[in-house]
């Protein structure tokens, strides 16, 4: 099987409804849906996620996140300027020609928003971010060696909840693949990796802001 095939949302939940033989019902069609997004959470599985890049507007000092935004990698500010503020998910220490984002300066990522304080004066930020994958029709999409376990969990969840007694068997199935999916994959045990930190953040620093390393668990940028 190509370790790269995806599947979206929606073919998963007509499997899930052609194992339990009730493919032209749709009642439990929401249902389904959740558990399905819920097991790939689950998974924390990097295979789901992928690293995107926006500009977004501040507004009242907000600005509104994308809908498939799963986890902030770095932020920037006037990327063109002189020196540009930077935020990344590890510490920063500062080198002479380089300039963080001013302590005085905090922000948080609450409701589907950046949160800025009222003393924040720019208009927009350009973010780097862990996305989840989705296909033209806005469904999340999943690798398709991930699509027996989810499969099977949704079945189980939803004949549990119908009082069948084979969801004891969907449980015992769930369970199998979501081991071996584990056994699969080589998880990043550092959360991101440090020549991935430096491509993305290579995307919107001009060449100048480039040297970047890791150093005692803090990102230096020379």
């Amino acid at each position: 099987m190509n370790t790269y095939q995806y599947i979206s949302l929606p073919e998963i939940r007509d499997r899930v409804k052609i194992q339990l033989g009730i493919l032209n019902d749709t009642s439990s069609d929401d249902f389904i849906d959740l558990k399905i997004v819920n097991a790939a959470r689950s998974l924390i599985s990097q295979q789901n996620l992928i690293y995107k890049t926006e500009v977004l507007e501040i507004i009242d000092f907000k600005a509104e996140l994308p809908c498939d935004f799963y986890r902030l990698i770095a932020m920037v500010t006037n990327p063109m300027s002189g020196q540009p503020l930077i935020y990344s998910d590890y510490n920063f220490i500062s080198s002479p020609n380089y300039k963080t984002i001013p302590y005085g300066t905090r922000f948080m990522v609450q409701d589907g928003m950046i949160m800025f304080p009222s003393n924040y004066d720019n208009d927009e930020i350009t973010i780097i971010y862990e996305a989840f994958l989705q296909d033209e029709n806005g469904f999340p999409k999943y690798y398709l060696t991930h699509a027996d376990y989810l499969t099977y969990t949704a079945c189980y969840w939803l004949t549990l909840q119908n009082k069948d007694a084979v969801y004891k068997e969907y449980k015992s199935q769930m369970i199998k693949h979501k081991k071996t999916i584990y056994n699969n994959e080589a998880v990043d045990k550092f959360r991101l990796d440090v020549n991935n930190i430096k491509n993305i953040i290579q995307r919107v620093v001009p060449e100048r802001w480039s040297s970047l390393y890791v150093w005692n668990n803090n990102l230096v940028i020379t």
